[in-house]
């Protein structure tokens, strides 16, 4: 980027699975790579839902900010999806409400 210090690492190619191609051992590497060579690492992830790629990265991460846009997610699965992401890691600082309607 032109951003001085900033670096980013492009997803890729989007494919209809990715938890068929994701191998939790090379992502496990290239993240500990990544961590030694910068101050702050973010990922930001598609939107997490049960069973998605999305959990693969939450579980390598230090800590985790969820952001949810509001009127999209019932409170159930609010609730359901905090709850799972704590138990793949418990270091929780958060959730940001994005996209409310202020009157």
């Amino acid at each position: 980027t032109s951003q001085e210090n900033l670096k980013i690492i492009p997803s890729g190619q989007v494919f209809s699975n990715p938890l068929k191609i994701i191998n939790p051992i090379k992502v496990s590497a290239l993240i500990q790579k990544v961590k030694t060579e910068f101050d702050c690492v973010i990922f930001d992830t598609p939107a997490v839902h049960a069973g998605n790629d999305a959990f693969v990265i939450l579980s390598f991460a230090d800590c985790i900010l969820f952001v949810v846009a509001s009127g999209y997610v019932s409170d159930n699965e609010l609730q359901k999806t905090l709850k799972a992401i704590q138990k793949i890691n418990p270091s929780f600082i958060g959730t940001i409400f994005n996209k409310a309607i202020i009157i």
